[in-house]
């Protein structure tokens, strides 16, 4: 036997099987579980395989779906795509022009029409390609997060299958030991371990429910009967008010007026905001903004509409028409193309103006003189290695820099910007590299900087014969147009004009 202060050794844990023996309903029980089991994991199993058969018919139907638009706008916007775009359009201008002014079957025709062509086969077989890459990654990565779920059901399915073959088994099992038990016998008991048991009997069941069933309604009462004797917890200080009868009518017109006026305060904050911005809504705010003419108005033109674009062509043209007859004729040779502030057009402007007159046969010179953010030899699909900057610092002859483009322009990029090449653009420097374009052309279309931000643009701004001061639909405040038109008139310049960008088709008529 242990000692004073040993400690007594756990219990023994029964078998299953003899505790089964012992007592019946401890294997009734088990009996019961694995039916319940038996009959739920089919059903598992039968809403696994139907979320299974969704997974492949969700894989079915992107491996069908044909590529959206969406994926064709975005590649549109793909720098390749654009610069091939350009060089399509340019060799198209450089054909038109060539066919127009001569005999549509000499052979530089036929050479302008070849390049043309190729131009437009090599930028359909890049969009697709773009178009095809993008969108196939996009599937993979939709294929992989269902391959992933399809992966996860396939294992959920071998695991609930398993666990159906394991609970088959043992009902199997339990069910022949149920049934190879003895009959109880009345009155008698069952001995094990030295623990005498009652045999089990239905009655002696009932009568075990019904003295637990007495006992615990004993124990209700009882607890109870503590509870209403125990004194009160919490004390009333003050009787509460009672609560006043709901008015529905006041309150949905109340509702209804706190609702009228938030749209109210809403409408005044949206009122005043575009009263103190007052952006350009129209051509009669352009018109009643600045005391120049309005001498060019371009539509609105998506990419995605030939009708627009021809449109806007169309309207460019017109300018140009404006500009040669009205300014060139009388003796202007260099017209600067400036805005308010950025993002106003003002690129546009000046590359489709300058095109323009190139095609119309003037020898025409555009001239990137946005030192800090240019733009032009995206349009023209031409590096920006050396340009304006580098003239104007004197790192490179300014003539050997400027590159002719398949529409008969020539082009000086900005070059690489510097703070050197700021300071110079001023003073003697900047009118000799001006007398120095000037020289061998009909025309010189110099794109500056905004006017209102950067000092180098008024420099050469009043140093040209005309000047174009460009508005865009929603982009331009008319304060702002208002200051730019203003300086620009005390500059003294012999013209100057407004083009207003982004107007309606009935605007552009004007």
């Amino acid at each position: 036997p242990p000692g004073a202060g040993a400690p007594v050794p756990p219990p023994a844990m029964l078998p299953a099987d003899l505790l089964a023996k012992l007592d019946p309903r401890v294997l009734i029980n088990r009996v019961a579980t694995l039916q319940q089991e038996v009959e739920r994991l089919p059903l598992t199993l039968h809403e696994l395989d139907r979320r299974e058969e969704v997974i492949k018919d969700q894989l079915k139907k992107l491996q069908e779906m044909a590529i959206p638009k969406e994926t064709y706008t975005l590649i549109d916007k793909d720098q390749e795509v654009v610069a091939q775009k350009a060089r399509a359009v340019g060799a198209r201008s450089a054909y038109e022009f060539k066919k127009n002014a001569g005999d549509a079957n000499a052979p530089d025709v036929l050479n302008a029409k070849a390049i043309w062509d190729a131009a437009e086969r090599r930028w359909a077989e890049l969009r697709d390609e773009k178009v095809k890459t993008y969108d196939g990654l996009k599937r993979l990565e939709s294929a992989r997060a269902l391959a992933a779920q399809g992966t996860e059901l396939v294992a959920q399915k071998q695991r609930a299958q398993e666990q159906l073959d394991a609970a088959k088994l043992l009902l199997d099992k339990y069910t022949k030991q149920l049934a190879e038990l003895p009959l109880p016998e009345k009155g008698g008991g069952q001995q094990g371990l030295g623990v005498e048991k009652p045999g089990y009997t239905p009655a002696l069941s009932e009568t075990d429910a019904t003295d637990s069933i007495y006992r615990q309604l004993v124990q209700q009462f009882h607890l109870k009967s503590l509870e209403m004797m125990t004194p009160d917890r919490v004390h009333i200080l003050q009787g509460a008010s009672a609560p006043t009868q709901r008015d529905s009518k006041k309150q949905i017109i109340g509702t209804a007026f706190a609702a009228l006026m938030g749209f109210a305060l809403v409408g005044l904050c949206a009122i005043g905001y575009e009263t103190v911005s007052r952006r350009v809504c129209g051509l009669a705010d352009v018109k009643g903004a600045v005391p120049c003419p309005v001498v060019g108005v371009i539509p609105d033109a998506p990419a995605n509409d030939a009708a627009k674009v021809a449109a806007a062509n169309e309207s460019v043209d017109k300018l140009r028409a404006y500009v040669s007859q009205t300014w060139l004729g009388r003796g202007a040779t260099a017209v600067a193309v400036t805005s308010a502030v950025g993002d106003e057009g003002k690129a546009f402007v000046a590359f489709g103006l300058a095109s323009s007159l190139a095609q119309s046969g003037y020898k025409t010179l555009l001239v990137d003189f946005d030192l800090r953010e240019p733009v032009l030899h995206t349009f023209a699909a031409v590096p920006n290695l050396t340009g304006t900057c580098e003239a104007l610092r004197g790192d490179a002859d300014p003539r050997a820099a400027v590159q002719l483009l398949p529409s008969g322009l020539h082009l000086l990029p900005a070059g690489q910007w510097s703070d050197e090449a700021r300071r110079a653009a001023t003073g003697e420097r900047l009118d000799a590299l001006l007398a120095k374009l000037k020289e061998p052309y009909d025309c010189v279309v110099i794109h500056g900087h905004a006017l209102l931000n950067a000092a180098e643009t008024v420099e050469v701004t009043r140093r040209c014969e005309a000047v174009l001061v460009c508005a865009k639909y929603r982009e331009t405040v008319v304060p702002l147009l208002k200051s730019a038109a203003e300086r620009t008139g005390a500059m003294e310049i012999p013209f100057a004009g407004v083009v207003y960008v982004g107007s309606t088709e009935q605007e552009a008529l004007c």
